[in-house]
Parts: structure tokens; sequence; C-alpha cells
């Protein structure tokens, strides 16, 4: 992250200690965050970080490069999921032009795909790495899909798709190899 390290010292990657929204394309530590509950590691060790307050998935890269169709910088900061409004907006479209509410897990696959616990709208959501059939359905890369949930609360039932079922809060998200 852009500086030594030394073993079972504790370091800051992100955030600058003040709740809040101030920008991306900065230094990591130098940006606000508020409220970040769930934190998950790619293959590589780029960063994603479920910035609940923020409604937002925002992503530290460890090296320069194109992630999510944007040019970032090694040890900043970037929006790759959500708008920084609240709410439910729409799937099939850019990951950073819709609404996520409160998000509280993230996760990323082997391939890339990144997987939030979009919690207070009841839904598992994915944003596809590249262009593909994912879980049966088409998408395109650096869009947003529910991958389960109709973003209603309470039961719903076992033996369906689940993208017709219900959740309750998730707030946490994993995937195996």
């Amino acid at each position: 992250f852009g500086r030594a390290m030394t073993a079972n010292f504790i370091y800051t990657i992100a955030g600058n200690g003040i709740g809040g929204y101030q920008a991306d394309n900065v230094a990591a530590t130098a940006t606000q965050i508020n409220y970040p509950y769930g934190v998950s590691l790619d293959a590589v060790g780029n960063v994603y970080i479920a910035d609940y307050s923020n409604h937002r998935i925002r992503f530290v890269a460890k090296s320069g490069g194109t992630y999510f169709g944007q040019a970032m910088t090694a040890n900043y900061i970037y929006t790759i999921a959500g708008n920084g409004t609240a709410g439910y907006q729409a799937d099939n479209v850019a990951a950073t032009s819709t609404q996520i509410k409160n998000p509280k897990g993230v996760s990323v696959d082997p391939e890339g795909n990144v997987y939030i616990a979009d919690f207070n709208n009841f839904r598992i959501r994915i944003v596809a790495k590249t262009g593909g059939t994912y879980f049966g359905q088409g998408m395109t890369g650096n869009y947003i899909y529910t991958f389960a949930g109709i973003g209603n609360s309470g039961p719903g039932g076992d033996n369906v798709t689940a993208t017709s079922s219900r959740l309750s809060y998730p707030d946490g998200v994993s995937v195996d190899g």
C-alpha cells in the first residue's frame, strides 16, 4: 500500500478517520469513508470496501491499471458500485450510475466478479467483470444485476429461483473458488 509495513503492526489503508464522503481518485488514506462494514481482497491484493453510509462499494487498487472501466492509480480509492444515493433504481445499468442502499458485505470471486450484500434493498447483487452469461443471466461488464432477492424482506421459500425469493437484510456475502 505504498509504504513499508512491519509484521504484527496495524496500519490504515483507507479512510482518514472522519466519517463522510469526500472524493474518489485520491490517496485512499486521504479521504473519508462512512461506516465501512465489509472488506474483501481479490487474488492480487486489491481491496473492496462496503461503504455502508455512503451507499457505495469502494475499491483500492494495489497497482495502477484499468479496473472496472476506469484508469486507476495504485493506493487510490474509487467507487465501483453505487452513485451515493440510497435506494434501488435499476439493474442492468452501469454499476456506478445506480443506487445501492447500505451495503454491508462485499466479496469477489476468482474471475473478478463482485458480489454485494445490498442490506436495505434486500438483495445480493453482482457487478460482472466482463460480459457473459452468469447464473443464467446475460450480463455486461461493469454493470450491476440482482443475483438473489426480489427487494422485499421476509421468508421467501425454497425451491424457487434466487431472484424470485425474499431476503431479509443480507449483511454478508461470500464466494468459493
